[in-house]
């Protein structure tokens, strides 16, 4: 398998996680909430994302070899800061409203500036994770994740159990300090700013994600070429996957009357931790390609709108404060029309996709070019007879 033309059906499945995202904010607008029943609002597939960014990453990198920070950091930056920075620029041009907003809040220009260098899901106070586009949180926690990611890659196929082990004593950390705060509290730091947003929590998922590039490639050699075989494993990972998820909610209150860590074990397992194994495994299942549904997602109609899946997932509040805030759910308002929802959907795809071609594409390009030169330069500096190794990750693989 040619890792430059694999992964083509888990870029697909970007947009299919994405487009739940959408439909998770949906309940604010366009219907009530808990209108999913034991879906809720989907959170579990933003772990999708991270073990996704982790897998993809380290597939496409050669964990034997050192990685050279700068390179990979700028391109890392030129991925997701622009787009982000755009956003931001947007929300002042059109959502006046939500400026006022956070501009009333304490520490206002300390949230604003933590919010355009991406750093504002390090601070776990939801005035600061939340701020302006919401949806800018993940990018922030993985930001960090990158920057973390070549001490991360070194020597991994050698010590990734010791790296596993730290990450899952994070958590521990991130819970036991969570028990001694409120689980939600928009104004001070709180346990969902902890479990759900920081870095020290989400790397997890993250390095699990990147235990499963590190043990693709040996292994995908001896899985099984029959493709009835491949597809029925596909169907079931796609429905453990889908099953973990359903089970989230129930799980998660079971937990409540837990003594000692009950409430805060039961949120983190009811967005991350049920779904760690059966994500792991759609991942490396569906990475194979070997079966009817991973071949049907290969298709260039789902593999372009896996390519959009970044902007459609940056641009979907923006727009829905944009276009739908005025006529929210609100008592004795009816739900607004299917022809409004088509609408919107029009509209989002529209701008994802000319966000995509004309911002996002051609500024990442103008960033890997900028990159190149700074590192060569360094090179050539630093050790002119023996240039570094650069981890080159291939853009339409990586899920930032």
């Amino acid at each position: 398998m040619s890792k430059s033309n694999s992964l083509r059906a888990l870029c697909s499945l970007r947009f299919f996680a994405a487009f739940l995202v959408v439909l998770a904010h949906f309940r604010y607008t366009f219907w009530p909430a808990n209108i999913f029943g034991p879906f809720d609002d989907f959170a579990p597939i933003v772990s999708f994302f991270f073990m996704l960014s982790g897998f993809t990453l380290t597939y496409n990198g050669t964990s034997s070899l050192p990685v050279h920070p700068l390179s990979f950091i700028l391109k890392r930056i030129g991925r997701i800061w622009p787009s982000h920075v755009l956003m931001v620029i947007l929300i002042f041009l059109l959502l006046p409203g939500n400026v006022e907003q956070h501009m009333a809040l304490s520490h206002p220009w300390e949230i604003l500036i933590a919010n355009i260098l991406l750093i504002h899901a390090w601070v776990p106070v939801q005035d600061y994770f939340f701020a302006y586009n919401t949806p800018s949180w993940y990018l922030s926690t993985q930001l960090a994740m990158y920057l973390l990611f070549p001490w991360l890659i070194q020597n991994f196929n050698k010590n990734w159990p010791y790296k596993l082990a730290l990450c899952l004593l994070s958590v521990l950390a991130c819970l036991g300090l969570a028990s001694s705060l409120e689980l939600f509290n928009p104004h001070q730091i709180s346990g969902q700013g902890l479990l759900y947003i920081s870095p020290l929590c989400r790397l997890l998922e993250f390095v699990v994600g990147m235990t499963g590039g590190l043990v693709f490639t040996p292994l995908s050699s001896k899985y099984t070429r029959n493709h009835a075989l491949g597809t029925l494993l596909e169907c079931l990972a796609l429905l453990i996957a889908i099953g973990a998820m359903a089970m989230a909610q129930p799980l998660s209150a079971g937990f409540n009357n837990v003594p000692f860590l009950g409430q805060e074990l039961g949120f983190y397992v009811g967005f991350a931790g049920i779904t760690l194994i059966p994500f792991f495994v759609l991942i490396q299942v569906f990475a194979l390609e070997r079966g009817a549904l991973s071949r049907m997602l290969s298709l260039p109609l789902f593999y372009r709108l896996g390519t959009v899946s970044f902007s459609l997932y940056l641009l979907h509040i923006p727009l829905l404060q944009y276009y739908l805030y005025p006529i929210a759910l609100k008592p004795n308002i009816p739900i607004p029309s299917t022809e409004r929802i088509l609408t919107y959907w029009g509209i989002l795809l529209l701008a994802a996709f000319t966000t995509e071609r004309f911002f996002e594409k051609p500024v990442y390009q103008g960033f890997s070019a900028l990159t190149r030169k700074i590192t060569r330069k360094q090179t050539l500096d630093n050790t002119p007879n023996q240039p570094t190794p650069i981890y080159n990750p291939h853009v339409k693989a990586d899920l930032s």
